[in-house]
């Protein structure tokens, strides 16, 4: 996201189908405008891969997983 941009992101949600729920993102880095764009979205969360835990996964009904995000799990979980 270039600027934080709710309807943007209500945008996204819609064509990835997950406006009615409970989504998960998970970003690589620290995601300043993805954040600030979902935050009053009430089904929506951001977190980035320091931040992830097993409540968070199994409390949303759907996990997005941007592309880079993949290679920073696995580098932070196979330490």
């Amino acid at each position: 996201f270039e600027a934080p941009k709710t309807k943007v992101f209500v945008a996204a949600l819609e064509a990835l189908k997950l406006a009615d729920k409970k989504a998960l993102f998970v970003t690589a880095e620290i995601n300043e405008n993805l954040f600030l764009s979902a935050r009053n979205i009430q089904k929506a969360n951001v977190i980035n891969v320091n931040e992830l835990n097993t409540y968070a996964i199994m409390n949303a009904e759907a996990v997005v997983l941007l592309p880079e995000t993949v290679a920073a799990i696995e580098a932070t979980f196979n330490a």
